[in-house]
């Protein structure tokens, strides 16, 4: 006697590759990932960033064969400003749209989108320095970059966040600005 099998309808969600360029990041998504049931979407840290961050994204997907089940999925690169120009920034947005490749992006560095789980955000620019101070305040405790407890933490305020972030949601090296919330929210 044999036994048929039969396959049932299922919906299978679209995959979504998330590429960081640190452990900041790389943790923080996690947590998100976990708290939002996400198992459709990947964080990959990769190294080589500035004005190559989509030649390196590029390359990792050509040749990490781990990623090979992702080739039509949705991507997305989440980097913050450090050293880039401003034509470095637009070149990285033409070759992003060229490739289907969505930015999050943040300026000055990913701690923007970190204070909005705390308090609503402005254009006016804040020190990398004044960003960890004021995390740090609401933590109750030193702000340490990649520290898992307090990303987790963190990351229980992301709806929040998001809400906070929507003044500077807008790419901009004019003013302080992360659309990393805007991203979140379109999964």
């Amino acid at each position: 006697m044999s036994v048929l099998r039969v396959k049932r309808n299922r919906t299978v969600k679209n995959k979504i590759l998330i590429f960081v360029e640190s452990k900041t990041e790389e943790t923080y998504l996690n947590s998100w990932r976990q708290l939002n049931k996400s198992s459709s979407v990947k964080i990959v840290k990769i190294k080589g960033t500035g004005r190559y961050i989509i030649k390196t994204v590029l390359s990792k997907l050509s040749n990490d064969k781990s990623l090979r089940d992702y080739k039509n999925s949705r991507k997305i690169v989440v980097f913050d400003k450090d050293e880039l120009s401003v034509d470095e920034l637009q070149s990285i947005q033409k070759h992003a749209k060229l490739y289907a490749i969505e930015l999050g992006f943040s300026n000055i560095c990913f701690e923007v989108w970190l204070l909005a789980h705390y308090e609503r955000m402005s254009k006016s620019k804040l020190s990398t320095e004044m960003l960890n101070t004021k995390l740090g305040q609401y933590l109750h405790t030193t702000y340490k970059k990649g520290d898992s407890k307090q990303l987790d933490a963190i990351a229980s305020n992301y709806e929040i966040a998001i809400e906070n972030a929507e003044p500077i949601a807008e790419i901009s090296f004019d003013g302080q600005c992360t659309n990393v919330g805007k991203i979140l929210n379109s999964i």
